[in-house]
């Protein structure tokens, strides 16, 4: 009786390479930077119900990251400096940065920290995902939804210069906001546009924001 041949199956060293990194679902880095430069974070609240006041923050950064240990899963944080909220008029800006709304002398950062979410998600463009986590406001850190769609991207595989369209509502009484109740909404709806520019650069301090 004739012993069967083994047979063995080579592989491509490219097909290998792409079954892997699918495998893993990781980056070209562990990390990659939320750059304010062509990105946008905006803001809007309803007036009497009927009229929607515009804002947007011009300070911010963030980055996407792996969880070390799992990088199937991945996270993002992202730091907003609460002085930097600018409304169309300076009356307005002066009212949203004072001690009513978003208090920024005293708070002067807003950030949002997400769980540990499916890294898949960062390479689906057809789709938007809810993101969890938490976000930090005046004081409060409380749980808060955020939907993530990955709106187009140089290279998605290593999320090279991706932009990413999330959105979100907020309610401000949550967070101390209690002023102005009878003519101001208590719902904050969210809009940011965020560009991913590259790898971190070695050194920098995790959350650190950037000096004025």
């Amino acid at each position: 009786m004739q012993h069967a041949k083994k047979c063995a199956v080579k592989l491509p060293v490219w097909l290998l390479t792409a079954v892997i990194s699918l495998g893993n679902q990781v980056f070209a880095s562990d990390q990659r930077i939320l750059s304010a430069q062509n990105s946008s974070i905006e803001f809007s609240v309803q007036i009497l119900g009927v009229i929607k006041k515009n804002g947007q923050f011009t300070d911010f950064n963030g980055r996407f990251e792996r969880q070390t240990g799992s990088p199937e899963k991945a996270f993002v944080w992202l730091s907003i400096r609460s002085g930097s909220a600018r409304m169309r008029s300076k009356k307005d800006t002066e009212m949203v940065k004072g001690e009513d709304f978003f208090a920024a002398t005293q708070f002067p950062e807003v950030r949002f920290d997400s769980e540990p979410f499916d890294a898949k998600l960062l390479f689906d463009s057809k789709a938007s995902h809810p993101i969890n986590g938490h976000l930090s406001l005046r004081g409060r850190r409380l749980p808060e939804t955020l939907n993530l769609k990955v709106l187009a991207c140089v290279e998605l595989a290593a999320l090279d210069k991706c932009s990413f369209q999330v959105d979100g509502k907020l309610n401000r009484a949550r967070y101390g906001m209690q002023s102005h109740r009878a003519f101001v909404g208590d719902d904050v709806r969210l809009s940011l546009t965020i560009h991913s520019e590259g790898e971190v650069e070695s050194g920098k301090a995790q959350g650190e924001l950037q000096k004025e």
